[in-house]
């Protein structure tokens, strides 16, 4: 595998706005800021390329950004998968806003 930038974050190798962390997963805010103030990214400790890789990964994952979401009244919570689907970084993760009200 090459240089994971999100498997250096969850490692605490590479710095990051950390929101929350698990023992499975971490929530951080992204650095250009988002989409939104309260746009976090929920990824795992472990190297999962998408949300088809391994399932009992992405529940897990899935999980924490609920945990995160109930937090919120109205907000959205979307992953991709491969290229044609908007994926741009090989890392299973799954952004989470508070949707603007």
């Amino acid at each position: 595998m090459t240089h994971c930038a999100f498997c250096s974050i969850a490692a605490g190798t590479a710095p990051a706005a950390v929101v929350r962390e698990w023992d499975d997963a971490i929530a951080i805010r992204p650095r250009s800021g988002g989409v939104h103030p309260e746009h976090v990214l929920v990824l795992p400790h472990v190297h999962v390329q998408d949300a088809g890789e391994n399932p009992e990964v992405t529940a897990s994952v899935m999980r924490r950004a609920a945990e995160l979401m109930a937090e919120h009244e109205h907000a959205n919570l979307i992953t991709s998968k491969g290229t044609h689907g908007t994926q741009t970084q090989f890392h299973l993760f799954l952004r989470q806003f508070k949707s603007v009200s």
